[in-house]
């Protein structure tokens, strides 16, 4: 999420996608699995024929001259209504850096912060599934830094709950994951995209 244009520095943003999908499969989708993996998340192809997708009602907006925050509310496939990010993000702290608390999907890799409808298909890579159950979010912190150079380098650092796969809820007080991060890209300006 980009922090809102200066020319509508307090308005909220209001955005409403529906997603839709037509799923042709050859073999039984309840009998999906990845080999020597434990499946997690959502990694099931979904159902045959038309359906509606994961559809998302965001509000986001400048809360002040230092913070922007943002809500996206999610309509799984399955009817469930439920808050898939909310989170404030820091504007001016200066020197590359931006801090981000709440829930947010996690940095790792490129594809993951981005929600499904604006991906360039309709599934997941099958490591993102494997190892993310699709896609990881947390409830957490995050700090990033994004270094001086003409070449694109952005480090980050995430520590949270750790209630979603491949994290586990263990229940007690304190951080139950970690993630660090790293993205290179050929100058600022151009797609940084690993595909």
């Amino acid at each position: 999420m980009a922090p809102a244009t200066a020319g509508n520095a307090f308005n909220p943003a209001i955005s409403l996608i529906l997603s839709g999908t037509y799923t042709n499969l050859s073999q039984d989708p309840a009998d999906y699995r990845i080999t020597g993996f434990i499946p997690g998340g959502e990694i099931e192809p979904g159902s045959r024929g038309f359906s509606l997708a994961e559809s998302e009602l965001i509000v986001s907006a400048n809360i002040d001259p230092n913070f922007y925050g943002y809500l996206t509310l999610a309509l799984s496939p399955e009817n469930e209504l439920g808050v898939e990010e909310a989170a404030i993000q820091t504007t001016t702290l200066g020197h590359g850096l931006t801090a981000k608390a709440g829930r947010f999907y996690s940095g790792i890799g490129y594809l993951n912060e981005q929600h499904p409808h604006a991906w360039d298909f309709v599934d997941a890579p099958l490591a993102y599934k494997a190892f993310l159950g699709r896609q990881y979010g947390n409830d957490g912190m995050q700090l990033k830094w994004i270094a001086p150079t003409d070449t694109f380098l952005e480090f980050g650092a995430e520590a949270g709950r750790g209630s979603n796969f491949p994290g586990s809820e263990r229940n007690k007080n304190g951080v139950g994951s970690y993630a660090l991060f790293a993205h290179l890209g050929d100058d600022i300006g151009t797609d940084h995209s690993w595909r």
